[in-house]
């Protein structure tokens, strides 16, 4: 039995789709610890230096920067 193969964007019959253009962003943490509590995180050891500090994102600035990410 003859195989077809799946479209494609050159080969739909509306034409090709333009996307946009392809790009990465990585947040880093600022300080020894973070809100992503990764196993392999190497601030992990320095979490010591900085008791009763809180080195989340405030909801705000996690907003805008979701805000401007998906713009």
């Amino acid at each position: 039995m003859p195989q077809t193969p799946l479209p494609t964007p050159s080969t739909r019959a509306t034409g090709p789709v333009e996307a946009p253009p392809a790009f990465h962003i990585m947040l880093k943490p600022r300080g020894a610890i973070c809100n992503l509590d990764c196993a392999y995180c190497y601030f992990l050891s320095k979490e010591s230096l900085y008791p009763d500090s809180n080195f989340r994102m405030s909801e705000e600035l996690l907003e805008e920067y979701t805000r401007q990410y998906i713009q």
